[in-house]
């Protein structure tokens, strides 16, 4: 491999949408509230991503981190075949 492409909601793939439906059904599924809107999804996203989900209200102590990612990734990776290229 020689290059990686580092794509960020929506330059080759917009996948905000999913992103955000897929943090939200993370956040319901252990009994959290769910983002209002797109404009606090954009508000609280920020790298490293555990400080993300903290902002988003996932306790680590209840659920590791490592576990909660693999429940999104599993989520993103099911639904993200389904979205059209920008390109």
């Amino acid at each position: 491999m020689k290059r990686i492409v580092w794509d960020w909601n929506g330059t080759l793939l917009n996948d905000v949408n999913l992103c955000f439906e897929c943090i939200n059904r993370l956040l319901v599924s252990k009994n959290l509230d769910p983002l209002i809107d797109l404009a606090a999804y954009r508000d609280i996203f920020e790298f490293p991503i555990q400080n993300y989900y903290q902002k988003a209200g996932f306790n680590f102590d209840k659920t590791p981190y490592e576990v909660l990612a693999g429940e999104y990734m599993k989520d993103y990776q099911e639904k993200s075949y389904a979205i059209p290229t920008v390109w």
